[in-house]
Formats: structure tokens, C-alpha cells, sequence
């Protein structure tokens, strides 16, 4: 049976997350290279400490943040200000990053995402049908454990690639279960098989 409630790590807030260090976020930036972005994509942005990085390193493109915590959108145009990004070209969304209505609120047919950043919250959510469609989209859905035990940052990772369009860049944070559990040894196989992997990097 999935479970009633999420689980989530002792170390994070409420929603699972792990709010990124400004270092550690100029420095998973830096690793997309060969790339000049147009439309960037932070999927639970939280703080927004990736969005900030990425405007730093390119002040021309168009920033894309969803969360669904209501009370964090305020600081965004703040910090943005702080480094002269112009608040035009970003857009925030309050929502649910797992939604399946994200493709069409983020209108990515006639506008596609070229780049996404990602720290997902490191818990395992409550189960919901509309999971089901973001992994069959994506291929993923014979390659996951239970859905009692799959991590959001497994939903987060297929939803990001869900949502870029093609010759596209993702750079996400993920836990070590994703990279070397057994139970996520299908997912990896159905990742390395269908998306290139540039690099991976022991934060």
C-alpha cells in the first residue's frame, strides 16, 4: 500500500528540502557546459539559490521557477534585483512541480525549455495517479521500485526531462540512491540507455 504521508529526512524542512549553498550552486552551474541557454527551468525552486547562480552566469536568458510553497515567490524579484537581472524575464509559477499540468502551464510546445537546475526534495511523497503519466511520458514507469518507496528526487528527475525539449541541458542534485541502490539499478539502465550523461560529480 503507498503510504498515507511523506517520509522524509530528519535533516530537512517539512517539504523535503535542502536548501543549496551559493557556492554549491555556482559550481553545479559551471558544469553545463558548451550551452547558451534561452529558457531556464528551476523545478522546486525554494530559495532560488540555482536560479541566482544561473542569472549570474547568463543575464540574458529567461528564468522559469516553480514551487509550491506560497510564501517564498516574494524574495525571488529581491534577490534578482540584487544583481541586476532584469524581472521581465522571470516568471514564477506556484504549483506543484509534479503536477502533470506543468507541460501546459509552462507552455513548453511553443516555448521549449532548453535548460533546467534541480535540488529536489530528498523524501518519498505520498503516492498520486498523476505520477504514473509524468513516468510513462518518460519510459520510467517499469524501471522503479514500489511506489511506496520511490524518491521524490526519481519523480523530479523524470519530470525535468519531461518538461526540456530537445538538445537540452539538465543539471540536478540527486542522492546516493539514485546513483548506486540496487532497487534504482533499472532506472539508471533506462537513463544511461535513452539520455546522455555528461558528468557526474560527488558533492
Amino acid at each position: 500500500m503507498p503510504s498515507s504521508s511523506p517520509i522524509r529526512s530528519t535533516n530537512s524542512d517539512v517539504l523535503g528540502r535542502y536548501y543549496t549553498r551559493a557556492d554549491i550552486s555556482s559550481f553545479l552551474v559551471e558544469q553545463i557546459d558548451d550551452h547558451n541557454p534561452r529558457r531556464l527551468l528551476d523545478l522546486g525552486a525554494g530559495a532560488g539559490s540555482l536560479s541566482i547562480a544561473a542569472a549570474c552566469r547568463w543575464s540574458d536568458l529567461e528564468i522559469l521557477t516553480v514551487d509550491i510553497d506560497s510564501g517564498i515567490a516574494s524574495s525571488y524579484q529581491e534577490k534578482l534585483g540584487r544583481i541586476n537581472f532584469q524581472d521581465s524575464r522571470h516568471l514564477h509559477i506556484h504549483a506543484d512541480a509534479l503536477s502533470c499540468e506543468l507541460p501546459d502551464l509552462l507552455d513548453t510546445i511553443r516555448n521549449p525549455i532548453d535548460t533546467a537546475v534541480c535540488n529536489p526534495p530528498f523524501l518519498i511523497p505520498k503516492w498520486s495517479k498523476g505520477f504514473s503519466e509524468i513516468l510513462e511520458d518518460t519510459g520510467f514507469s517499469h524501471c522503479l521500485p514500489l511506489p511506496s518507496s520511490t524518491d521524490a528526487a526519481a519523480l523530479f528527475l523524470a519530470q525535468n526531462l519531461r518538461l526540456l525539449g530537445d538538445n537540452s541541458k539538465l543539471a540536478i542534485i540527486l542522492p546516493d540512491s539514485l546513483v548506486s541502490s540496487f532497487k534504482y539499478s533499472k532506472f539508471r539502465q533506462h537513463l544511461l540507455t535513452n539520455y546522455e550523461v555528461e558528468r557526474v560529480v560527488q558533492l
